[in-house]
């Protein structure tokens, strides 16, 4: 499939945080279509699955691919003018599942088998996350698709985290002036 038109479709379903559902089926049947016999929907809650291709538990595949596949709100369709497209989700992260899935697809024709996982819930609580990374399983090195200002991050040294408690309104960076 062209890049592009693969991309537009995913933008296409509707995947706002907690209806992720139907892009986890979509990626499942997609997934089996460009050659991952092994693919797995991970439940994550009621309704919401990880997707898992070319990565069984128990196995340590060399690459994985690894993004989400929720959106904020609220869900806007994709349009096309020339080579750009628009659209929730075109740069965070819809594109890069379609880049994701074509460059699998390229190493699969070449005989190369990268695994892919893709989450749930990373705009509001990483859940998905937290499940993928208490499941068990483990691999060579992990590409994470996310936007970080077209620049590529080359792993990082750690992690630190903090609980802070506030009150007020949710936010997100898709609406500054909120």
């Amino acid at each position: 499939m062209d890049i592009h038109q693969l991309a537009i479709d995913l933008i296409n379903i509707e995947s706002v945080t907690g209806n992720e559902r139907e892009v986890a089926e979509y990626l499942a049947k997609y997934c089996r279509t460009i050659g991952f016999a092994d693919c797995e929907l991970e439940k994550v809650e009621e309704n919401r699955f990880n997707v898992f291709a070319g990565w069984k538990k128990g196995s340590q595949p060399k690459v994985v691919f690894n993004t989400h596949i929720d959106t904020v709100p609220p869900f806007i369709p994709a349009r096309r003018d020339g080579d750009t497209i628009y659209g929730r989700g075109a740069c965070d992260t819809k594109g890069i599942i379609a880049s994701m899935l074509t460059a699998a697809e390229l190493l699969i024709s070449e005989g190369e088998f990268p695994a892919l996982c893709f989450v749930v819930g990373e705009e509001l609580d990483s859940i998905g996350a937290k499940a993928a990374a208490s499941s068990g399983r483990k691999a060579g090195f992990i590409i994470v698709g996310e936007p970080t200002d077209n620049m590529l991050v080359a792993g990082h040294k750690g992690s630190l985290g903090y609980r802070i408690d506030a009150q007020g309104i949710a936010g997100h960076s898709a609406f500054p002036e909120r």
